[in-house]
């Protein structure tokens, strides 16, 4: 029964450390079609970025790093627009040498996850 009990905890410890992201998706192809109406700005690309967690009671349990791309942090609130931004700013700056970022949008959500009601 002890193994059993350990082997689940293990997973569900498993499962939520790999279960916070941070990702940063480059859209590159753009056959030959400008993204911006600005005659003087060369468009180089559409960049995605994502941070997110899972947090019990507004607390942040696991997040994605704010910092480093596809790295899990623990209890760090980096889950917020303004991280966003600067992950967004600091790849274009140094993957495409950009200078200027147009069309910038933010959207945050948020999801109650069904099984947490079985831990709390």
């Amino acid at each position: 029964m002890f193994k059993k009990i350990l082997f689940c905890s293990a997973l569900i410890a498993a499962i939520a450390m790999t279960s916070a992201c941070s990702s940063v998706r480059l859209g590159n192809d753009l056959n030959d079609v400008k993204l911006t109406t600005e005659a003087n700005y060369e468009t180089m690309g559409h960049i995605n970025v994502d941070i997110w967690g899972i947090y019990v009671f507004n607390f942040p349990i696991f997040s994605g790093s704010s910092r480093v791309e596809g790295e899990c942090r623990m209890f760090d609130d980096s889950v917020t627009p303004g991280n966003a931004v600067q992950l967004l700013t600091k790849y274009a700056k140094a993957r495409y040498k950009s200078q200027i970022v147009t069309d910038l949008q933010t959207n945050c959500t948020s999801t109650w996850i069904v099984p947490s009601a079985f831990f709390f």
